[in-house]
């Protein structure tokens, strides 16, 4: 009856080529053919692969997804996130987590692996949002367990890895991204490493040393970051004059008075106290005057 022949079509062709395929089948259909076809008849002519294919592509995020201009094509996700991994490492350069079981779900589900390929594009296999629940520790959505070993427990993407994986898949509700710092370590070889595991801090005020708060610092953080967040989480204001005290288990107090050096620069270690001071409205310090390299413990309120 003239229309297109449909039967070398296959669940995977996209829609734009189908209707391609269509077209040009009509017109080089001979003009005795192009006797008028009763909608019903032609609804009955429909070709059953086209049928399949919407169907499929209807249940499918997936291809749903890249016939409308969403997420990239497998091939496409599988070659840049390949090409991503082999990012190499830079010093202040921000990397996340992801966790294994997803990440293994989601090379199944594009074909990653060689021995993946026969599952590719499977929906038995979509690993839908990106899911790090394995990697915390209950209750805290950014305090990882402890002991996780890289490449076991997790795998490390750059920032425009975890971008695309993000906008391809989303983030499982209630999550945050879990980002870490390149830092570099090394007293003579300097090398670089993503810091996993950041160092925990105990801040509180002069005035009132039992009212600790805890917070998460990576190595590459100056002196003044930290400065920065303890006014915030004490709501001390912009005009009041600060300084910050390292306290020691010995109850000596050392002075923190270099905003640009790094925790690991300054020797901090998990679990130091630091101790912020807020000078007094008469132009003096609770803690005395300038203060020298470190000082015994004074009382709290002088």
């Amino acid at each position: 009856m003239g229309l297109p022949k449909w039967e070398g079509v296959v669940e995977g062709v996209s829609p734009v080529a189908a209707r391609r395929h269509s077209q040009h089948a009509a017109r080089s259909a001979p003009a005795t053919a192009a006797a008028p076809v009763p909608a019903a008849a032609a609804a009955a002519a429909a070709p059953p692969a086209a049928v399949t294919f919407a169907a499929v592509a209807a249940g499918a995020p997936g291809l749903e997804d890249m016939a409308e201009g969403g997420a990239a094509d497998l091939e496409t996700q599988r070659s840049d996130i390949a090409a991503l991994l082999k990012t190499a490492l830079r010093k202040g350069d921000t990397w996340y987590l992801v966790d294994s079981r997803w990440f293994k779900q989601w090379k199944k589900y594009v074909g990653f692996d060689s021995w993946d390929k026969y599952q590719m594009g499977d929906q038995n296999v979509y690993p839908g949002p990106i899911d790090n629940s394995g990697l915390l520790k209950d209750g805290d959505c950014q305090s990882l367990k402890e002991h996780l070993i890289d490449e076991l427990d997790y795998i490390l993407l750059p920032t425009e890895g975890w971008n695309k994986l993000v906008s391809w898949y989303t983030l499982l509700e209630g999550q945050e991204p879990i980002a870490r710092k390149v830092v570099e370590q090394g007293m003579f070889v300097k090398h670089c490493k993503v810091e996993v595991y950041l160092t925990e801090l105990k801040l509180c005020e002069n005035g009132n040393m039992n009212n600790v708060v805890t917070r998460r610092f990576s190595k590459a953080d100056t002196i003044d970051t930290i400065e920065k967040e303890i006014r915030k989480t004490f709501s001390i204001p912009d005009e009041k004059e600060t300084r910050l005290w390292n306290k020691y288990m010995s109850n000596t107090f050392e002075p923190l008075n270099k905003p640009d050096s790094t925790i690991q620069d300054a020797g901090l270690y998990q679990g130091q106290v630091l101790v912020i001071e807020q000078k007094n409205e008469d132009g003096t310090w609770p803690r005395g005057p300038s203060a020298p390299k470190s000082q015994s413990v004074l009382p709290e309120n002088t």
